[in-house]
């Protein structure tokens, strides 16, 4: 956990990290692609082989092409890429392709993202979708620091009221814990209206916890009222995708999810899936910490069909 020196906010230790660690499990859990062909050489057939060749001279171009395509490059048959993506340990041609396109990002230092494009198959897409969503989530595991959620559930446990900041979709994710908050007796509110929210972030006091939520990290009036919430002495604690927000250096704790325009290369994919996630553990641990709650009750409260 570090504490910046002015009394700032309290990040997670690989918060700055988080672009470096989404490359690193995008591209670097698998061998390279193109060293897992060349240890696999010797065992391969001959129609493999040419397969192989192909890729090793043509990485990039053959990072691009269709089954069909390459097969025709190599001058073999579709079965025979088939067995060899197989032979490799890949479940199959297009996650053969996406490692492929790793591996020539991770060599040439170009083209970080997973490019989804209009011309993938719905295959082809949907692995694509999977590889980064399950990438972001491995991400988020490393950079959220634990002791910061454990700090931000015993102020929450001990406040007099809880109120999530935020407007539009960014907000979204405190849906859910706001309610589950209110079911286990914690006083929890949602201010989203932009023409009253800075008024209310004015009226708490320093037995609250004010949680800000944006995407971007620069939402003016989610910041403001964050600022606002300070000045009355309220515990501050902020989520977003933004490690360059302001909001890190002024919340007391600021949780920084990965960013999907890190993985993808496709205009306006956003979600808000990372910050649900953080915000369910958070939930948990604040029931834990409730003694009057046991595990059965929390269960029966927040898992229950109907709830």
């Amino acid at each position: 956990m570090n504490i910046s020196e002015n009394g700032g906010s309290i990040i997670g230790s690989f918060a700055f990290e988080a672009k470096n660690v989404l490359n690193y499990l995008l591209f670097g859990v698998k061998m390279s692609t193109t060293l897992n062909l060349k240890a696999a050489y010797q065992n391969l057939s001959p129609a493999e082989r040419r397969v192989a060749d192909y890729v090793l001279e043509n990485p990039e171009e053959a990072s691009h092409m269709t089954i069909d395509c390459l097969a025709a490059n190599a001058g073999v048959s579709l079965p025979s890429v088939t067995r060899l993506t197989k032979k490799l340990g890949y479940a199959g041609f297009s996650e053969f392709k996406i490692a492929l396109a790793g591996s020539v990002a991770a060599k040439t230092g170009r083209a970080e993202k997973l490019a989804l494009l209009d011309d993938d198959t719905d295959t082809e897409f949907a692995d694509k979708l999977l590889m980064g969503q399950r990438s972001a989530m491995a991400a988020t595991s490393l950079l959220i620091d634990r002791e910061s959620l454990r700090c931000l559930a015993d102020h929450i446990v001990s406040a007099k009221r809880v109120v999530f900041f935020g407007l539009g979709s960014s907000i979204a994710a405190a849906r859910n814990i706001n309610e589950d908050f209110l079911r286990i007796g914690i006083d929890s509110a949602i201010m989203s209206n932009p023409s009253i929210m800075g008024k209310y972030a004015r009226l708490l006091g320093k037995e609250d916890v004010f949680i800000g939520l944006s995407r971007t990290g620069l939402t003016k009036r989610t910041l403001d009222c964050m600022t606002f919430a300070k000045a009355q002495g309220s515990f501050t604690a902020f989520f977003t995708n933004n490690e360059d927000s302001a909001a890190v250096a002024k919340a007391d704790i600021c949780f920084v999810t990965p960013r999907l325009d890190e993985i993808y290369d496709y205009c306006g994919l956003e979600t808000n899936a990372m910050q649900y996630a953080v915000l369910e553990v958070l939930s948990i641990m604040v029931a834990r910490k409730l003694a009057r709650f046991s595990k059965e009750d929390y269960v029966r409260i927040l898992v229950e069909p109907g709830n």
